[in-house]
């Protein structure tokens, strides 16, 4: 199955392409092996009869800001990574649900 990103880079640079992955979850984990961030809400599947099918609205840039500076403010208080990924995944379950499991 092909899925559609968005995602962004240790530098703050926009990515956005198509990967190849069996399940979004695999397609999560490809982008975060190549040290991207996905920004979409969720990575959309794509087949060549259906197009790109939509499931969510845009994230605002003013969330994004807000969930790095969260992110940041629980590194420096010494939580590691992923348990710092894991509290932020309860506090924005409404709109990434798909995105970190």
């Amino acid at each position: 199955m092909r899925f559609v990103y968005k995602a962004v880079d240790g530098a703050g640079f926009t990515h956005k392409g198509t990967l190849d992955a069996e399940t979004e979850t695999d397609a999560l984990q490809q982008l975060f092996e190549r040290g991207y961030t996905p920004i979409s809400p969720r990575a959309e599947s794509v087949t060549q009869t259906e197009g790109v099918r939509s499931h969510s609205a845009a994230i605002r840039h003013a969330d994004v800001i807000a969930l790095i500076r969260e992110l940041a403010t629980l590194l420096k208080s010494g939580v590691g990574i992923s348990d710092a990924f894991l509290t932020l995944q309860d506090f924005t379950k409404p709109c990434s649900v798909a995105l970190w499991r």
